[in-house]
């Protein structure tokens, strides 16, 4: 019996991880996607995908998003304004 192991991809919503996530489900591969603000449009983009929001500045929401992800790719870019 293979486990399928989650893999967890921020920045998915822009090229280069819009993508990853495309190539990883079209591998069979239980993806996470990782999005700030959960909208059906990203349901609806990545169909076989769980789409989460969370704020990656918030460790309690990030480590729930984490929560049985094998593997992740940190994709976001930061811009922070203080």
């Amino acid at each position: 019996m293979t486990v399928r192991r989650k893999i967890l991809v921020t920045g998915a919503t822009a090229y280069i991880g819009g993508r990853l996530v495309q190539r990883l489900l079209a591998k069979g591969y239980d993806v996470r996607v990782m999005v700030a603000e959960f909208s059906p449009e990203y349901q609806d983009r990545w169909p076989n995908a769980e789409i989460v929001g969370a704020d990656a500045l918030d460790c309690e929401s990030l480590a729930k998003t984490m929560e049985g992800v094998h593997t992740a790719f940190y994709l976001m870019q930061s811009m922070f304004v203080r």
